[in-house]
């Protein structure tokens, strides 16, 4: 009888390389849409830095150096404020991938944007 079960070997075992571990890397409220950022341009390897640390700082400090506007910062962290104030009420209408969805998954960010374009 045919194997009820297929094998299907990877390219680390055909080649007789150890397989690499994933990476895992704890996140919270604050640190979630920094680290899906860093993720957009790669995920880093098993046993190295996470670069999501130097990002949560390095991202708002550019971004607040190229758009040092005092008034559009106020108005970008108002709404930063506004929507985590509401971010309870908002929650119940967003779904996954929608604009709303997005926004209070960057709603930190776009407080710590509006805070450095205040300030820089």
């Amino acid at each position: 009888p045919p194997p009820v079960v297929s094998v299907i070997a990877s390219p680390h075992a055909l080649h007789g390389k150890r397989a690499v571990p994933p990476t895992h890397f704890r996140l919270n409220k604050y640190t979630a849409a920094f680290q899906h950022m860093v993720e957009a341009y790669g995920v880093p390897r098993y046993r190295e830095a996470n670069p999501t640390v130097l990002t949560i700082v390095t991202f708002p400090f550019f971004f607040g150096i190229m758009f040092g506007d005092v008034a559009h910062g106020a108005l970008l962290a108002a709404f930063a404020v506004a929507i985590i104030a509401r971010h309870a009420a908002l929650a119940k209408h967003a779904t996954r991938g929608d604009m709303l969805a997005m926004l209070l998954g960057a709603r930190y960010i776009l407080l710590l944007m509006g805070v450095f374009a205040v300030f820089c």
